[in-house]
């Protein structure tokens, strides 16, 4: 669980750093129902103010380029304060359900912000922390 206070199933969440940056896979916590897939690395911006921004997101499964997808989302940017020289963007997912049942073993993910790349980053051991983030979230009191 990703804070110390969190009620059972709340707040679930993977975290997969690298010299890159950092990437999470969370579930639902607090009046957020949905998932979400947060980014941080120093090549992201770091407005002084949350902001909306058009992102293409790029994932490339089990290391297999006849398995990828690109998508172009709206998400939220931000400066991380907790660690200097961080920026952030923060995609929404439906549904826990939909982030689990969209991990693989192996993920690589590249994000362009207006046609500059902004991160790339792997995911590996994918299954376990898929297997972890749903045995959590099935804690989570209905």
């Amino acid at each position: 669980q990703d804070t110390n206070d969190a009620s059972p199933g709340e707040y679930c969440a993977a975290l997969y750093m690298n010299m890159a940056g950092l990437v999470r896979l969370s579930g639902p916590g607090g009046n957020y129902r949905g998932a979400l897939l947060t980014f941080w690395g120093p090549n992201i911006p770091q407005p002084q103010k949350v902001r909306w921004v058009s992102v293409t997101l790029r994932q490339v499964v089990n290391n297999e380029p006849n398995i990828s997808s690109t998508q172009t989302v709206r998400a939220y940017n931000y400066t991380e304060t907790r660690v200097k020289g961080l920026g952030a963007i923060a995609l929404a997912v439906p549904s826990s359900d939909a982030l689990l049942n969209n991990i693989s073993d192996h993920l690589d993910f590249k994000l362009e912000i207006d046609g500059k790349e902004v991160q790339a980053i792997g995911v590996h051991s994918g299954l376990s922390a898929r297997d972890s983030l749903r045995q959590c979230i099935a804690n989570r009191k209905s």
